[in-house]
């Protein structure tokens, strides 16, 4: 028996040892990597919820840690879009798709943005792209768009 907790406690040393080596591999110090996630996840469940600005706020303090995370840049953007900030979605829809030119959602919802803007030209090429990168996204996308209009 205190062979076991023995071989327990060195295992348990080792986990943690392997996560500690695993979170210093990201840039920034260990603790960026769960409190973005962290981060991201309440902004979510504020998204889910209607509360825009806090997820904006939010979101903000995960995007001064890392600037590079689309996941977050998509999240303000699709806030803004929510409250009808067009002018203000437009750059962050832009960073999403710039650290991730595949990000289908990105395009889906810059489109969208653009059409509110009058740019038409605009929304009709994004709505191609994101269509190019995956149809039925798109296609579910458009039509649930055009019923809520």
């Amino acid at each position: 028996m205190i062979v076991s907790t023995h071989k327990q406690e060195r295992m348990q040393s080792m986990i943690a040892l392997l996560i500690l080596v695993f979170f210093s591999s990201f840039p920034g110090s260990g603790q960026d990597i769960p409190r973005s996630a962290g981060l991201l996840g309440y902004a979510m469940e504020r998204v889910n919820k209607g509360d825009y600005q806090v997820a904006r706020q939010t979101l903000d303090k995960l995007l001064e840690v890392d600037q590079s995370n689309a996941d977050a840049h998509f999240l303000k953007a699709y806030c803004l879009y929510k409250e009808e900030r067009h002018e203000q979605a437009l750059p962050e829809l832009n960073k999403v798709i710039a650290v991730n030119p595949k990000y289908t959602n990105a395009y889906i919802i810059r489109a969208r943005v653009n059409r509110a803007l009058g740019n038409y030209w605009s929304a009709l090429a994004d709505y191609n792209r994101a269509r190019r990168l995956d149809p039925h996204l798109t296609f579910f996308s458009i039509t649930r768009g055009m019923l809520q209009e």
